[in-house]
């Protein structure tokens, strides 16, 4: 197990919903939740370090940095760009950001907001998904139509096409020693609606090979080992890339899930769902073909949208404080009637009667009924006296008052009676 926490941004109904939520791999225990208010997440990316977390809002667009030992939003930076960002992924430093639009990629300096300048390659649009490679020389972004590179220091850029028209969402991937890129799409009415694919890296060129079809439209994630694990429509594939140009997959059968994220040491595996979160072992008994043990389920907030891995979150220091209070003595009052007619006798009905004591207690409101009666039980609460230990009862001592506010067709009215003890 490793001690990195999965961090889980979330989008749910209200403000509440809206956070990044730390998951302990040990016991799948949410340990901490910072709260985004009314915006919308998008994706996360963790900075060096794992002690800072860097959320792309997608109804805005806007950086927000989280420090994990504070528990709390430290900055926003508004993005100098007027696209509708999709994704985000971070260089090497932390330094630069990119994110992706519909013409390009934007890289922007994390700390600011700056845009600093736009990736781009002619005949590529509808750029959806974006990663850096482990040494932070390239770039890759899935397109709609393609996979582009970009060589980051001179913007230099190559072009693999996949043939692949992509109207929904796309993930993207990079193997950890940057020698392969893996990508899942999802684009309704296509024969081939749903498609995973293994792109080989070479310099400067890409090639596309192993497709998988039947793919959730979110990232793999890749081991160090080479294994990678796939999110389908009715489980999670696990293969060896190097064992195969055109591996079969190592089926287990789990529900489909969203975002998928492996743990640094490649030991716990993190999906989710639009009803939760799941942390599994990739380990599992030989004889066992099909399930995962050590399962963990984990209730969000909201629907998990992203995640990512970063250090333990800071355990801050609570302080308690407990307030005076005084006994009181729960008193029923019961039979208190009134009945509200015209000056000619005929009751009015489904009116609202309001009860109040001689000492200005609110009693409660009841409604007249067909005989233009209202009746009412009231439940109050009265002080004891701490010297004697007797109930204070001089709220209620003398007459109850019954008041009618009126309405177009009636006068107010009011009425009163006596309240024995």
């Amino acid at each position: 197990m490793s001690e990195d926490f999965f961090y889980f941004v979330h989008r749910g109904e209200g403000p509440a919903g809206n956070g990044v939520s730390a998951v302990d791999p040990a016991n799948g225990q949410i340990a901490a939740t910072i709260s985004l208010g009314g915006v919308s997440p998008l994706d996360v990316a963790a900075l060096p370090g794992g002690k800072e977390l860097l959320v792309l809002v997608a109804d805005r667009a806007e950086l927000r940095h989280i420090d994990l030992e504070r528990l709390a939003v430290t900055a926003a930076v508004d993005i100098d760009g007027q696209e509708q960002y999709t994704a985000l992924a971070l260089s090497p430093d932390g330094s630069r950001a990119y994110v992706t639009g519909r013409h390009g990629v934007e890289e922007v300096d994390a700390a600011t907001g700056e845009r600093l300048r736009t990736l781009a390659h002619e005949g590529a649009y509808g750029y959806r998904a974006v990663v850096v490679s482990p040494d932070g020389a390239w770039l890759y972004a899935l397109a709609s139509n393609a996979v582009v590179g970009f060589e980051t220091e001179s913007g230099k850029s190559v072009m693999a096409s996949l043939e692949l028209e992509v109207d929904q969402s796309v993930a993207l991937r990079a193997a950890p020693d940057g020698s392969a890129l893996y990508l899942s799409a999802y684009s309704p009415g296509d024969e081939a609606e749903k498609g995973f694919a293994l792109v080989r890296v070479e310099t400067q060129s890409l090639t596309a090979t192993a497709e998988i079809y039947k793919t959730h439209n979110v990232p793999a994630a890749v081991a160090a080992d080479g294994r990678v694990y796939i999110p389908t429509w009715d489980d999670v594939c696990r293969f060896n890339p190097q064992l195969s140009e055109d591996p079969a997959p190592d089926s287990l059968r789990i529900h489909p899930w969203r975002t998928a994220c492996l743990s640094p040491d490649g030991g716990t595996l993190a999906t989710s769902s639009g009803e939760g979160a799941l942390l599994q072992s990739t380990q599992r008994p030989e004889d066992d073909e099909h399930e995962w043990h050590a399962t963990f389920p984990v209730a969000l907030p909201g629907t998990a949208v992203a995640l990512t891995t970063a250090a333990a979150p800071a355990i801050l220091s609570a302080r308690l404080e407990a307030g005076p209070a005084r006994a009181l003595a729960a008193f029923t009052v019961s039979e208190l009637t009134a009945r509200l007619t015209t000056q000619g006798g005929d009751p009015i009905t489904g009116q609202p009667l309001t009860f109040t004591s001689a000492g200005g207690l609110d009693l409660g409101t009841a409604h007249t009924a067909a005989d233009g009666t209202a009746q009412l039980t009231a439940q109050v609460l009265l002080p004891i006296d701490p010297e004697t230990g007797t109930i204070d009862t001089s709220a209620l001592t003398g007459p109850y008052t019954v008041r009618y506010a009126g309405q177009s067709s009636y006068s107010p009215a009011d009425a009163q009676a006596d309240l024995t003890l």
